[in-house]
């Protein structure tokens, strides 16, 4: 995380915005509450931890083409942008993803009579479609962890979690 920080204040050192703002505002923009949690979770692992580290980096494309979508025929890659990814070195990736509704069911709400509010329809298209990508990943190299977004609801719970979750990545890894 250090070596990210450093690096970032020497690039872009003419900018009024500190790195780990920066990364907030990324992770605040995504539209996802849990987001946030999982980063804020990982942000107290650095103060307890130290610098040392692999930074967190939200919203990652792990597929760069200078084509944009409106000037293709057909989209090319549906899960380009991963929530998270952790570098602990240049062979050793990490992808951590939240899994939240939008990962497994259609788009359309359905309503069900006697229920408060629409639910949501599975999808074995998108799940297919999501597991297929995970492939991917791992064969190019990515280690992927999911979490279901039902496990961070309740924040301390998560808090707990998570921590317990990066505390055991840094652990297999060697970094703790």
């Amino acid at each position: 995380m250090g070596g990210l920080m450093r690096w970032y204040e020497e690039t872009y050192s003419h900018c009024n915005k500190d790195f780990i703002p920066r990364l907030m505002e990324s992770v605040n923009n995504c539209g996802s509450p849990l987001e946030p949690r999982l980063f804020n979770a990982y942000l107290a692992l650095v103060d307890e931890l130290g610098e040392n580290i692999p930074a967190l980096i939200p919203q990652v494309y792990l597929y760069y083409d200078s084509k944009v979508q409106k000037n293709r025929l057909k989209k090319i890659f549906d899960h380009q942008c991963m929530d998270f990814l952790l570098l602990f070195s240049e062979s050793k990736r990490v992808v951590i993803e939240i899994d939240g509704i939008q990962h497994y069911a259609k788009d359309e709400k359905i309503s069900v009579a006697g229920l408060k509010y629409p639910i949501f329809e599975a999808s074995v298209d998108k799940y297919a479609s999501m597991v297929a990508a995970q492939r991917e990943m791992t064969l190019a190299g990515y280690e992927v962890y999911r979490f279901g977004g039902k496990e961070l609801y309740n924040p301390e719970d998560a808090d707990r979690l998570l921590k317990n979750f990066f505390r055991e990545l840094f652990h297999k890894y060697g970094i703790v």
